[in-house]
């Protein structure tokens, strides 16, 4: 899965892309990014399979951890992480009413009661 690009989910640049080591059902290393074209510094060090997820930095905004969750933020096309379950949707026919909640009145005041203090 290489050459999805990836998001500082902080500052929003795109400085990285996956390489061909990339799994998303793993937490990140620095082994499965590739550093693209528009950041000016040599950050080897960063893409090193030994740089563990909590290292990952952006090099652009510098607080930015790339994967924050132990994920990290793609941007499309995003491959898919788990198959998803068949969703199912219910339609409400046009002839069938909306349901109402039931209001309830306020309950009344008691008048105050005579001769006792």
């Amino acid at each position: 899965m290489k050459g999805i690009k990836i998001k500082c989910p902080n500052c929003k640049v795109i400085c990285f892309e996956t390489t061909e080591s990339f799994n998303p059902n793993v937490t990140p290393n620095g082994g499965m990014v590739r550093k693209l074209s528009n950041v000016p510094w040599e950050i080897d060090w960063l893409m090193a399979s030994t740089t563990t997820a909590a290292e990952m930095v952006c090099p652009m905004c510098g607080v930015g951890q790339l994967a924050p969750s132990g994920r990290l933020t793609l941007v499309e096309p995003v491959p898919p992480f788990v198959e998803p379950e068949e969703i199912f949707t219910i339609e409400v026919g046009e002839d069938e009413p909306e349901a109402v909640p039931e209001v309830k009145p306020a309950p009344k005041k008691r008048a105050p009661r005579k001769g006792k203090k």
